[in-house]
């Protein structure tokens, strides 16, 4: 399944939860990827990203540098630990502005803002990190989401908004602003 597709200056990184590639179901030659490729224009694999086994990618952002912001369920990324969370160059290389901490459980979206701090959220944790790759401080969201079934984040301005699902009491929550 493909959760995420981004325009990359040499074609597009897809993000997902697979196994592998083909060019076209015709296509004999399977090329082996766990959850993040980058194809040409033409559709032929240009780079397969060495995440871990079983890897699921959630979302990804470009950053204005052409870097790749990965969210979702995985270990490693080549070889080291990097769970949920990395920051990569284009090429594959890991961006020196990778953050350290990273996020507990599985990142379901990324959201960025103008000066390129972001967001992390996980179905329990949301965390904000610096452009620089370090976790923001004085960021502190209300417990409001925990549990909701996150799809997207997006920040307006100076506000985050956390979309997905939840049901409380009958009722049910779509959105909330941080």
């Amino acid at each position: 399944r493909i959760n995420k597709i981004v325009k990359v200056s040499n074609g597009y990184v897809i993000g997902g939860n697979f196994t592998g590639y083909k060019n076209t179901t015709a296509d004999t030659n399977f090329i082996t990827a766990s959850g993040l490729i980058r194809v040409d224009s033409s559709n032929n694999i240009a780079y397969v990203y060495p995440m871990s086994a079983g890897a699921q990618i959630n979302d990804i952002k470009v950053m204005s540098d052409g870097s790749l912001l990965v969210g979702g369920s995985f270990s490693t990324y080549n070889g080291v630990n990097n769970a949920n969370l990395v920051r990569i160059n284009v090429d594959g290389t890991v961006h020196s502005a990778n953050p350290a901490t990273k996020p507990s459980g599985t990142v379901n979206a990324l959201a960025v803002d103008a000066s390129e701090n972001y967001f992390a959220v996980t179905t329990s944790q949301i965390r904000k990190y610096t452009s620089a790759g370090a976790v923001a401080a004085g960021f502190t969201p209300t417990s409001d989401f925990l549990n909701i079934e996150v799809r997207r984040a997006i920040v307006e301005g100076n506000d985050l908004y956390v979309l997905g699902s939840k049901v409380v009491s009958g009722v049910l929550y779509i959105a909330y602003k941080y």
